[in-house]
């Protein structure tokens, strides 16, 4: 079985795989600039790889530190989860002109993509890292 952090970046660049593509059709679909910030492949980037590093990092920490990992996991991805749906939200309210043209579909899409990179997160650490497989 794999390390959780080995995991993660496999998961990231997976989610990377599934959100950059469609972070293409929405900047088409959403009625925003085709350069809006958030549907470019540096943000894209850095929110897939980074979020599934800081995945790696606290599904290191609970797997040496507790004997349900599976369900404190479970619980801390779902509250980040819901926190980062902030992200999205905030853009209704900033003054930047980088983000002028935000629509409500396009923040919808947002945290759409947000839930990718988290849904993919748990499955691959669920699926391949030792601490989370289940025991016999």
């Amino acid at each position: 079985m794999a390390h959780p952090f080995l995991v993660s970046i496999a998961a990231g660049f997976c989610a990377l795989g599934l959100n950059y593509p469609l972070a293409r059709v929405a900047a088409k679909i959403t009625d925003v600039p085709s350069d809006w910030p958030p549907f470019t492949f540096v943000p894209q980037f850095a929110g897939c790889i980074g979020g599934s590093l800081l995945a790696g990092v606290v599904g290191t920490l609970i797997g040496k530190s507790t004997n349900s990992p599976r369900i404190i996991f479970m619980w801390i991805a779902l509250v980040c989860l819901t926190l980062s749906f902030g992200l999205p939200l905030r853009l209704s309210f900033t003054q930047s002109s980088r983000f002028a043209g935000t629509t409500v579909f396009a923040q919808v899409f947002l945290a759409g993509l947000h839930s990718i990179v988290a849904i993919t997160n748990c499955l691959f650490l669920f699926r391949f890292a030792s601490p989370f497989r289940p025991t016999r």
